[in-house]
């Protein structure tokens, strides 16, 4: 919805990166799920995952608002203009929500951590066709990768998913991975 009197996007899978050009009197928001990221002028990136959704700032500052768990298909808050402007993130931070289908739930956690600009790089590395690895168990990266693939991968050792990896390699190099 991009009109004179709002800028927002409906994400509802997936993932997407958004360079906001700076508008106080229109702030950017993205509604995903049963939260709202909202922007003035910044660069981030918001994931959508079945059981979390992620935001990391690249550059400027963004909130993080989540709002009472109720099904995805229902999650419109009365007065999406009247939210707090909770759990501030800087340029460098990550957020992690974890999803959770207790409907009473009115408080959602906002888990931030800080990132160092290899980790940064790497969340975002997807932009130029590329997924980049680094101290991750291997399940993580099977899934990740199962994600561009027809082809899934499968881990059936718990011991070896838990293993941690690192590299860089195309979304669709599977084989490369496997070697």
């Amino acid at each position: 919805d991009y009109s004179a009197a709002q800028r927002s996007v409906r994400l509802t899978r997936g993932e997407a990166f958004f360079k906001v050009a700076r508008d106080p009197s229109r702030p950017f928001r993205v509604h995903v799920g049963t939260v709202f990221v909202k922007a003035v002028g910044t660069e981030f990136n918001v994931r959508y995952r079945p059981d979390a959704i992620e935001v990391v700032v690249k550059e400027g500052r963004v909130s993080v608002n989540p709002v009472a768990t109720v099904p995805r298909s229902q999650a419109v808050p009365k007065n999406p203009n009247a939210e707090e402007d909770r759990n501030l993130l800087q340029a460098g931070q990550f957020a992690k929500i974890t999803l959770t289908t207790d409907r009473g739930a009115m408080d959602i956690p906002v888990h931030v951590d800080e990132m160092e600009a290899q980790r940064l790089d790497g969340l975002l590395a997807w932009q130029a066709g590329r997924l980049e690895f680094s101290e991750t168990p291997l399940a993580e990266v099977a899934a990740e990768f199962n994600r561009y693939n027809r082809h899934k991968l499968v881990i059936d050792d718990p011991t070896l998913a838990a293993q941690t990896f690192g590299g860089s390699f195309a979304p669709g190099g599977y084989d490369s991975l496997v070697d």
